[in-house]
């Protein structure tokens, strides 16, 4: 049941994130489109792009590992 909710919030971040990144949609569509709150875009955004960070910064370790020049 636990991992069932993660993979559902999971989900929302990332119809949430990519909403407004991709499509450009502001929050307020976003929220309208949802039926949710702005402040929940707003968290749901921020929470996206803390995992894409965690799941980003490994590879981008290793990235720079391999080409420095690109620092």
């Amino acid at each position: 049941a636990i991992i069932h909710q993660t993979a559902r919030r999971v989900s929302r971040y990332k119809q949430v994130f990519t909403m407004s990144r991709f499509r450009e949609m502001s929050y307020e569509e976003i929220s309208c489109e949802l039926g949710i709150s702005v402040n929940t875009v707003k968290y749901h955004i921020k929470s996206a792009l803390v995992i894409l960070k965690k799941e980003l910064g490994t590879f981008l370790c290793i990235i720079f590992a391999f080409y420095p020049t690109l620092l």
